[in-house]
C-alpha cells in the first residue's frame, strides 16, 4: 500500500491539548450554570432560593423559618419585613467578608449579585411586625425602660426605639429588633464592640455597643426576644 494512504495523521500534541481544554471548559461551564439556567429574576428567583435552595446552597427557610420569622431557640434572626436595602447590604457584607459568619459568608459569596437582591426582595415583601402587637419594657427594670425609650446621652446612647421604631417594630429604613433571638442580639453587640461588624457613616451602633455594659446588653436582648411572643 502507498505510504501516502496510511492511517490519518493524528493532531499535533498542542492541538490535542487545546481540544481537551475546550471540552473540559465547556463541561465545567455547563455543570456550574445548569442549575441556574432557568432561574431568572422574572421566575421568582428569590422565592426559589429562600424556599428550596439553589444547587449546593440550602434553602434560607431551613434556618430562618418558613416565613422568615427566624428561630428564637436556635439563634437564627428574623428576616421577614426587613428593608430590602438593609437585607441586601448585609448579604453583600457577608459576601465580601466584611461581616463574619461562616455559613452566611459561604452562601452569600456563592450567590450572584442579582440572586442576593432577589432574596432580599422576597423577605422584604413578607409581613413585618406591628407595633400594636408588641409591648414596652416592664417598669420593673427602670434602666432598661430608660435605654429603650429615652437613651442615655451622657454615654452617647440614643434610645433604641428612636431609631428602630415603636417597641422595636422597625421602620421602612431601619430593621426591626423586636423578636430577634437573644443570642443573636448579644453576638451582634459583641461584634460592634470589637469592630468585627462594619458600620456606615451615621450608624451609631458601634458607639452604643461599646458604651453598654454586659448586663445591659443581656437585659435588652432578653426583652427584645420575647416581646410579643407570649
Amino acid at each position: 500500500m502507498d505510504s501516502a494512504q496510511t492511517s490519518p495523521r493524528r493532531p499535533s500534541t498542542a492541538r490535542g491539548r487545546i481540544n481537551v481544554w475546550l471540552l473540559c471548559s465547556t463541561t465545567l461551564t455547563m455543570f456550574w450554570i445548569g442549575p441556574y439556567a432557568h432561574a431568572q429574576p422574572g421566575d421568582n428567583l428569590g422565592q426559589l432560593i429562600a424556599e428550596k435552595g439553589l444547587h449546593h446552597i440550602p434553602a434560607c427557610a431551613v434556618c430562618h423559618g418558613e416565613n422568615g420569622e427566624g428561630n428564637l431557640s436556635a439563634g437564627y434572626p428574623r428576616l421577614a419585613g426587613m428593608s430590602k436595602a438593609y437585607l441586601f447590604d448585609q448579604m453583600n457584607d457577608y459576601a465580601s467578608g466584611a461581616r463574619h459568619n461562616r455559613a452566611m459568608q459561604r452562601y452569600s459569596h456563592t450567590l450572584t449579585f442579582l440572586q442576593r437582591k432577589a432574596v432580599a426582595g422576597f423577605y422584604a415583601a413578607k409581613p413585618g411586625l406591628q407595633p400594636s402587637t408588641l409591648s414596652p419594657p416592664s417598669a420593673d427594670n427602670p434602666n432598661l425602660v430608660k435605654l429603650m425609650e429615652q437613651g442615655d446621652w451622657s454615654r452617647e446612647i440614643p434610645s433604641c426605639f428612636s431609631c428602630h421604631g415603636v417597641n422595636g417594630a422597625g421602620t421602612p429604613l431601619i430593621p426591626a429588633i423586636a423578636q430577634q433571638p437573644a443570642q443573636y442580639v448579644i453576638t451582634q453587640m459583641n461584634h460592634w464592640q470589637t469592630d468585627a461588624r462594619p458600620v456606615v457613616d451615621g450608624d451609631p451602633m458601634a458607639i452604643i455597643a461599646k458604651h453598654l455594659s454586659t448586663t445591659e446588653i443581656a437585659d435588652i436582648a432578653r426583652y427584645l426576644a420575647h416581646n410579643g411572643t407570649k
